[in-house]
């Protein structure tokens, strides 16, 4: 599946969205805006509105085509059976034609969509197993009932069938563990427990759905625990769960990864750390093989109550460090590295760029007290919108103590008079298996206008640096990265409402990071 814009093959970077708020007396185009704006703060350029939802107010699409991010639409199925006799045929035609008429002049709708799930939901029942050819009968009548409702609408933008779907075989699989046509939803690792790595065994042609969950920040359980109830299996933190296993599997999946979290807020902040390796493991390698694949769409970019979930945004709109990790691998330029079945570890150039570019990789090894073991220089050309594959190195060779060291790599690639610089950090081996060593971080604060500009220096490598401001709502310009020694990291704090004085950021301001989890 290939989105194209003016004859130009289009990488979709987003995520899917579900309704704003359990309360719909709630809703508000500020709100829309805030949520929205910040999809694109992340270099998101598509929505998906969720077929389990509701259609959206008009604010949501102006507001969309304002801000440039395209929108799959789904029509309002989800996840269920339909009848497909006549009456209910009649209905769903005077839906969408309803709802097509409505959007078609927003030239942010990218796609309509028949449904969610509902071609896969054939395997999900005894009675849809027992008898398939008869609702899949069922299913295609409605199926042409939604196209005639489009027809009417009149419009001529692309209809997909359904998500997933194999395209123009729609019945030859079930959407998602069948990466050879259309789009897939991937939830092998959230929902069958594979390993992270798991996501590069794939080569989705467009990944619609996929996640993994975290729990929420402490300023967001903060509204709605009490400190009795600070703990991740306690009842008031189970309540606000939205999938039964949800905790057991964060938990679980700690004991792979990282050494185990000690106490209440470490484990809230280590959930976030491991759902963004957890997408940035997807994202990364996916856009490696753009232009098989073609588009990644996180599950899920908001949630509509305070909990934990699957989320990039927290209910009331504060990003976890996965939105921040979306920024840099949903930046237009990437440089990433992933170790192959081969024992390589294997170092790309990701472009978006409109023109051919000159790439400059530095890929620099370090131990875990920030000495500087080798360092690697590659150099070639990527073209536009293209990939490039700098090289695949031995890991036994440079690094014969894999869980010893890690990589940072710095990509540089030019489009004209503008530079682009994307950083990274590669592991060797699992969090766990590495020595890190205890890094004490310095900071600064200064207030410049209406932002807060903050200054941090670590003594030692510091991975997964994560500044918040307790009490107060806003956003970072960069968080969960890597602090090097002697480098230093320049933030910028954008506090969400006017007034915030200079004495609050500083009695608010806490910065973590992974050696301090345990």
């Amino acid at each position: 599946m290939v989105i194209v814009v003016n004859g130009v093959d289009i990488f979709c970077k987003g995520a899917n969205w579900i309704p704003m708020d359990a309360m719909p007396q709630r809703y508000s185009r500020a709100r829309y805006a805030q949520l929205l704006g910040d999809a694109r703060l992340a270099n998101m350029n598509m929505i998906r509105i969720w077929g389990g939802g509701h259609y959206e107010r008009d604010d949501f699409y102006e507001i969309c085509d304002e801000l440039g991010l395209m929108i799959w639409q789904d029509f309002m199925f989800a996840c269920a059976l339909y009848p497909s006799y006549e009456e209910f045929r009649q209905e769903t035609i005077h839906e969408i034609e309803y709802q097509t008429k409505r959007l078609r002049n927003h030239p942010s709708i990218a796609l309509w969509c028949g449904d969610n799930e509902v071609l896969g939901a054939l395997g999900w029942y005894r009675d849809t197993r027992k008898e398939r050819d008869r609702y899949v009968a069922s299913f295609e009548r409605l199926l042409a009932a939604k196209e005639e409702g489009v027809a009417r609408g009149g419009d001529d933008r692309a209809f997909w069938p359904s998500s997933p779907c194999a395209g123009t075989n729609p019945f030859d699989s079930d959407g998602w563990n069948d990466d050879v046509h259309g789009d897939m939803h991937n939830w092998a690792v959230w929902h069958a427990g594979k390993n992270f790595e798991a996501y590069r065994d794939v080569t989705p042609r467009f990944c619609s759905e996929f996640g993994f969950q975290s729990f929420s920040s402490i300023e967001t359980v903060k509204s709605f625990a009490d400190p009795s109830q600070y703990n991740v299996t306690a009842p008031v933190m189970e309540h606000h769960q939205k999938n039964s296993a949800g905790n057991q599997k964060i938990v679980e999946m700690f004991t792979r990864y990282f050494r185990m979290p000690e106490g209440f807020a470490n484990n809230l902040y280590l959930s976030q750390v491991q759902q963004a390796v957890a997408i940035k493991t997807a994202v990364e390698y996916w856009r490696c093989l753009a232009p098989v694949c073609m588009g990644t769409l996180i599950w899920q970019l908001n949630d509509n109550w305070p909990v934990a979930s699957w989320s990039s945004l927290e209910y009331d709109g504060q990003w976890k460090q996965l939105h921040y990790h979306a920024k840099r691998f949903f930046n237009p330029v990437l440089g990433c590295a992933f170790n192959n079945k081969k024992g390589e570890v294997e170092l790309w150039a990701v472009s978006e760029l409109a023109n051919k570019s000159e790439a400059r990789m530095v890929a620099a090894l370090y131990d875990f007290k920030g000495n500087k073991i080798k360092s690697y220089t590659f150099r070639g050309p990527v073209k536009a919108r293209g990939t490039r594959r700098m090289a695949s190195l031995k890991i036994s060779e440079i690094a014969p103590d894999a869980n010893g060291c890690f990589m940072q790599i710095r990509l540089t690639m030019k489009d004209g008079a503008k530079r682009y610089i994307h950083e990274n950090t590669h592991f060797f081996d699992r969090y766990k298996s590495c020595e890190l060593s205890a890094s004490n971080v310095k900071r600064s604060i200064k207030k410049k206008g209406s932002v807060f500009q903050i200054h941090l220096q670590a003594t030692k490598p510091a991975f997964f640096t994560t500044a918040e401001v307790s009490g107060v709502a806003g956003i970072f310009d960069d968080n969960s990265f890597t602090l090097m020694p002697g480098v230093g990291e320049k933030l910028t704090f954008y506090p969400r409402k006017a007034g915030v004085t200079l004495a609050k950021i500083k009695n608010g301001f806490r910065v973590k990071h992974l050696r301090e989890t345990y």
